[in-house]
């Protein structure tokens, strides 16, 4: 398949050995054998006899004990539009998981059912900015090996609308954007260039039907290079092949300028933080609402406008009422603002009330009927998740804290829900997803259990009662073993499969058993957990067409995150996250610790430039709101494509998100 990259290696060859030595023959001979591992084959576009030309080349190559990269280029030059498909053989057992960050982890076994299922397809391919990271790692869980294409990635894409959104397989435009993908039957790890996808399945935010649509190829006219790195690494399990493959791409991305250091980070800025914090205060002047049972604010927006949505107040989730009630008494309080006090206490007052069901908070509450949200299957009429109802608590916990005034009040409200809770623990330590107010299990989904530790720890801090002590150790010994194998699904609720906040739940709560134990095991879970979290965090800027609002706002995609294997599109979910990252980079050593110090410094730029000023706001984007969907790719959320905001907005909870993680720098509070 590859004649012209034999030939040029043979010469390379004959030539180390004859004037360079045993040492550089062996080199080069073992960047041959990698270059026959490559199946190339270029496809001319359907309506044209030429052909261009591409060839593969080995540029350099490190070793290092268990690990080897090489650095490999392709160069197209083509007089009529053609695109190459490169297939790498790994040479694996049947025992091979493939790893895709955002996309494909341990065979999306967790998401049999959904839209990226082994059922449907053995092969994909996906576009690059589809992806956190561009890369594809293929594991050898018999010998313990694994290979990882990682792609410089993409710098400019001119794809417009138009061409995906057409009814033609084939288009052909300028574009830097790849695709990368896996075949399980064959073992191959596959690239495209320019992008092709396939399948591709098509699925709108909440609808369970998933259509299948005519695959898109792209074709290129001109002279392109594409470079990406071959990485080999062996002598590690899953979870820690992923840990230390996270720390190899870091390092290559900044040494080849995909992005470089914050020279000025947000984070030892105090007076923007506070500056920002204050742009968010109109969100709870705008959107609060207070009636004879319930208080809260409004979520649900339409971007454009500002203008309410849906009218409902969503307790926690994608609501965030009680979390931003907390918050509105912290902004109060720093910004001087009694009435952003008092609008706080009112809501956390008012759940605490007239919001609750046998000891557990509802999820939704509806103002038109002055009752329970009555919408399913969006809100279940006689269920709560664990999930929310941990979130309930720790909003109490924060107002307890916060809050001198009203401490006792908050202090009893957040004990009492965490004994509540106490009692739904089941005997191996989980909680399930869901249960019906009467205590009964409505979901055995075990996700719930990621967001237990937290609550049971404060309330120990609070109260030295040894229950609280006990049921986080169990849940955390529950958690320890999720961890160690790589199973972080079913925490986004609306989104049943693997997603981002399960790895981070996993993170903060084996971290803080780690700071209260001091026991070696729960820092290693900690860790592990921390690097599956920020596989989702962008590590490069997504390129996007002149015409588009992205383009036009400039966004940065870098230290945005995306969601889950079906939520497609990127967030700003960060909560409590960033900080406690940061504190975790105090138990390491040098280079370690300066990557994570960084990669703080990232997210919280990027949260940073999502909060509109009032002198002028994003594009699209009103004063006081962060928006949540970020579509960054043309597998569509469900409103609008590549390159611009969804037009609503669960905005709550972003703004929950945005204050907790700034707060925590501005104001120097930990949790």
């Amino acid at each position: 398949m590859l004649p012209r990259h034999e030939l040029k290696i043979f010469f390379t060859l004959l030539f180390a050995f004859v004037f360079q030595g045993c040492n550089i023959f062996r080199e080069v001979k073992e960047a041959f054998d990698l270059l026959k591992r490559f199946e190339v084959s270029e496809q001319p576009y359907p309506s044209e006899k030429k052909t261009g030309k591409f060839s593969l080349e080995v540029s350099e190559k490190k070793e290092n004990g268990n690990l080897k990269i090489w650095k490999v280029s392709g160069n197209l030059k083509a007089d009529f539009p053609f695109s190459v498909s490169i297939a790498f053989n790994t040479g694996y057992s049947e025992q091979i998981t493939f790893f895709i960050p955002g996309i494909w982890m341990k065979g999306n076994s967790f998401s049999q059912d959904k839209v990226y299922s082994i059922l449907k397809s053995r092969k994909w391919l996906f576009r690059e900015d589809r992806m956190p990271v561009p890369m594809v790692f293929a594991f050898d869980e018999k010998t313990k090996k694994g290979v990882a294409i990682l792609k410089i990635p993409a710098k400019y894409d001119f794809t417009r609308a138009e061409h995906i959104d057409s009814s033609d397989e084939n288009i052909i435009v300028d574009t830097d954007v790849a695709s990368l993908g896996f075949d399980y039957d064959k073992k191959q790890i596959l690239i495209v260039f320019p992008f092709e996808e396939y399948p591709i399945f098509y699925r709108r935010k909440i609808l369970t039907n998933f259509i299948q649509l005519n695959h898109k190829k792209a074709f290129y006219k001109g002279e392109k290079k594409i470079d990406f790195y071959v990485i080999e690494i062996s002598g590690y399990d899953f979870s820690d092949a992923i840990l230390y493959l996270w720390q190899l791409v870091y390092d290559i991305y900044k040494e080849n300028f995909v992005f470089s250091s914050p020279l000025s980070p947000v984070i030892e800025n105090k007076e923007k933080l506070i500056n920002l914090l204050g742009n968010l205060k109109h969100f709870f002047q705008r959107y609060y609402y207070e009636g004879e049972k319930i208080a809260g604010f409004y979520s649900f927006i339409v971007l454009e406008t500002g203008s309410v949505f849906v009218p409902f107040i969503e307790a926690s989730f994608t609501g965030m009422a009680l979390m931003n009630g907390a918050n509105a008494i912290l902004l109060g309080k720093k910004l001087g603002d009694d009435t952003l006090i008092e609008k706080g206490r009112k809501v956390l007052i008012s759940w605490s009330k007239n919001g609750k069901i046998n000891k557990f908070f509802i999820d939704c509450f509806d103002p038109s009927s002055q009752s329970r949200c009555d919408l399913p299957p969006v809100f279940l009429k006689d269920v709560f998740y664990t999930r929310r109802e941990f979130e309930s608590l720790l909003a109490f916990y924060l107002a307890y804290k916060y809050d001198e005034s009203y401490s006792d009040l908050f202090k009893e409200e957040f004990l009492s829900g965490a004994r509540a809770m106490v009692e739904l623990q089941r005997e191996d330590g989980s909680f399930a997803r869901a249960y019906r107010f009467s205590g009964e299990v409505a979901d055995i989904s075990p996700a719930g259990t990621l967001f237990a530790v937290p609550v049971f720890l404060k309330a120990y801090e609070i109260t030295q009662d040894e229950r609280f002590f006990k049921s986080a150790l169990r849940a955390g010994e529950f958690i320890y073993h999720l961890v160690e194998n790589f199973s972080y699904f079913g925490s986004t609720i609306d989104a049943n499969s693997e997603d981002k906040e399960a790895s981070m739940w996993a993170f903060i709560s084996c971290f803080m058993l780690f700071r209260e134990l001091k026991d070696s095991r729960y820092f290693l879970c900690a860790k592990r957990a921390l690097y599956s979290s920020l596989w989702w965090f962008y590590l490069w800027s997504v390129p996007f067409e002149p015409s588009q609002t992205f383009f036009k706002i400039n966004l940065n995609t870098l230290g945005l995150s995306s969601v889950s294997v079906e939520n497609i599109h990127i967030d700003v979910y960060l909560f409590f996250f960033p900080k406690m990252v940061l504190s975790f980079s105090d138990y390491l050593q040098e280079p370690e610790k300066k990557r994570l110090q960084e990669m703080v410094s990232m997210m919280i730029n990027a949260v940073s430039s999502l909060i509109p000023s009032p002198k002028g706001g994003i594009k699209g984007i009103p004063y006081g709101v962060v928006p949540e969907v970020i579509q960054q790719t043309w597998w569509d959320y469900g409103y609008g494509g590549k390159g611009e905001f969804n037009i609503t907005s669960a905005t709550g909870w972003t703004v929950a998100s945005s204050i907790l993680a700034l707060s925590q720098f501005a104001y120097d509070i930990d949790f």
